[in-house]
C-alpha cells in the first residue's frame, strides 16, 4: 500500500488502524498528475460549487486516486462525493457503467422515470407499493409483461408517458 492510500485508510479506519500517520515520513510525489472531474449533464453537478450541495457518484478502484481524491476532498472541504468502491480499474468501471445504461434503455420509459423520483424522494413505503402497482397494470407494464412470458422483447414507447408518480404529463 503506498503513503496515500495508506493515509485513506487511517482516514476510514483510524479506530483499528495499527499505524501512526504522524510517524510517517513524506518526500513528496514522483509525478505531478493533473485531474479532471466529468460528470453527466444530468447529474446535477454543473459547477465546482456544485459539490458541495449535490452528491455526485464516482465509480473507484480502492487505493487508487479515483478513490483517493474524492475522499479527501469529502474530508478536507466536505465535498458530496459518494464513492462506490470495487472496481479493479478504470475499464471496469466504465463496463459497470455501460451495463446500467444498456439495462436503462430497455427499461420502459415510464418506469425509468417513476423510478429516478422514487430513489429522488424515498416516500413512505405505501406510496413505493401505490407507484409499483400503478406501473405494473400500465400499458407499459402489460406490455412488458406480455413480453417476458412471450421470451421477446418488449416494444415500448419512448414518446410522452403519463407519470405515474405525479399524476403529470412529461415528454418522454
Amino acid at each position: 500500500m503506498d503513503a496515500r492510500a495508506t493515509l485513506i485508510y487511517l482516514l476510514r479506519h483510524g479506530e483499528v488502524a495499527q499505524a501512526d500517520p504522524r510517524r510517517f515520513i513524506y518526500l513528496g510525489a514522483t509525478s505531478l498528475p493533473s485531474r479532471v472531474c466529468v460528470a453527466w449533464h444530468t447529474a446535477g453537478v454543473k459547477t465546482l460549487d456544485d459539490l458541495f450541495t449535490h452528491e455526485l457518484i464516482v465509480a473507484a478502484a480502492a487505493g487508487t486516486s479515483l478513490s483517493i481524491v474524492p475522499t479527501v476532498l469529502n474530508h478536507v472541504l466536505q465535498t458530496r462525493f459518494r464513492i462506490v468502491e470495487g472496481y479493479k480499474g478504470i475499464p471496469d468501471s466504465i463496463l459497470a457503467v455501460e451495463r446500467v445504461v444498456d439495462d436503462l434503455l430497455v427499461a420502459g420509459p415510464e418506469a425509468v422515470r417513476a423510478a429516478k423520483r422514487l430513489i429522488r424522494e424515498r416516500p413512505q413505503a405505501e406510496t413505493t407499493a401505490h407507484v409499483a402497482a400503478a406501473l405494473r397494470t400500465s400499458p407499459e407494464g402489460q406490455e412488458g409483461l406480455r413480453a417476458f412470458l412471450e421470451k421477446r422483447a418488449a416494444t415500448l414507447s419512448s414518446g410522452a408517458a403519463w407519470g405515474v408518480y405525479s399524476g403529470e404529463r412529461e415528454a418522454g
